[in-house]
């Protein structure tokens, strides 16, 4: 039996608070989860910039088959 493979996607309209919560749940973790953060705009105000997280790039899991 193959172990499951765990991701969180944390989306804000911060980037500082996304790349906080990243860095503390990584921590958490011990390592163990992809853990990858989006938010802000792309000028760096608060807000959401689509592309990022509906990119490939953004979200390098494959969905469950």
């Amino acid at each position: 039996m193959s172990a499951a493979t765990v991701g969180i996607l944390l989306l804000s309209h911060s980037a500082e608070l996304a790349a906080g919560v990243a860095h503390l749940a990584g921590q958490v973790s011990g390592g163990t989860v992809t853990i990858i953060a989006a938010g802000g705009t792309d000028d760096g105000d608060l807000g959401r910039a689509r592309p990022r997280w509906r990119t490939g790039s953004a979200w390098p899991i494959a969905a469950p088959a």
